[in-house]
């Protein structure tokens, strides 16, 4: 079982924007960058997780979304563990729960890959936008589920409040299976804010010079381009 998700391209380095011609291509987006936070996920399972195009809607807006935009965000591991401190709210979950679980919510914090969702709301009669959409998407890789034999002398770590890392170790008193809240063979899990508006940001708008759309994404990500061999 390989835990090393493949290199990332380009287009999801940080700052790049994704666009899309509107939320509909959001599923299949979601299909072509699991590999890239967890390359041992179950598609299957992953296959049944409710469509993102009606998480990203606030609910009390059914109007069109247009000009759709996903931005790549730096440190998304970071920004999951404050963003309730930012004002955001989340939908039928507690991600800095999970985040803050110790050694095994910080496993490998270099494969989060987290999306700042930004999309124009239009209503009836109106050809401009009303206002910008917001949200928040997080994809995080989950610990793999350990077990534990009775004997057996167990080494794990809490992080101090000063940031120091304090080791240390137990013996097991009995056979168990930890992280027991996570579904095996799930290997991936979604945190997304509820959205909300922000008019301002109409007036505000800078368009990333890293836009791609997702159709050429699909196409890099399918289709890499070989290097070859140097001497």
């Amino acid at each position: 079982m390989s835990e090393i998700a493949p290199e990332r391209p380009a287009q999801l380095q940080p700052g790049s924007v994704i666009t899309f011609a509107d939320t509909t291509e959001l599923h299949a987006f979601e299909d072509l960058i699991a590999p890239f936070v967890d390359p041992d996920y179950d598609a299957e399972f992953w296959a049944t997780r409710p469509p993102l195009k009606g998480l990203v809607r606030p609910d009390d807006f059914n109007g069109p979304m247009a000009d759709v935009r996903l931005e790549v965000m730096a440190d998304p591991y970071a920004c999951l563990l404050d963003s309730r401190q930012r004002g955001w709210q989340f939908n039928g979950g507690t991600a800095s729960n999970f985040v803050r679980g110790g050694s095994s919510g910080q496993w490998q914090q270099g494969q989060y890959l987290g999306f700042i969702f930004r999309a124009d709301a239009y209503t009836s009669g109106k050809k401009e936008p009303v206002s910008e959409i917001q949200a928040e998407i997080y994809y995080a890789p989950m610990p793999r589920l350990s077990h534990q034999k009775a004997g057996q002398v167990i080494t794990d770590h809490i992080e101090l409040p000063n940031g120091e890392r304090a080791n240390y170790s137990y013996t097991a008193r009995k056979d168990r299976v930890s992280n027991t809240d996570i579904v095996l063979g799930q290997g991936l899990k979604r945190f997304v804010t509820r959205a909300r508006y922000d008019r301002q940001a109409l007036a505000a708008r800078k368009y990333h010079s890293g836009r791609v759309a997702f159709e050429v994404l699909q196409r890099a990500l399918m289709h890499p381009v070989s290097t070859p061999m140097r001497d």
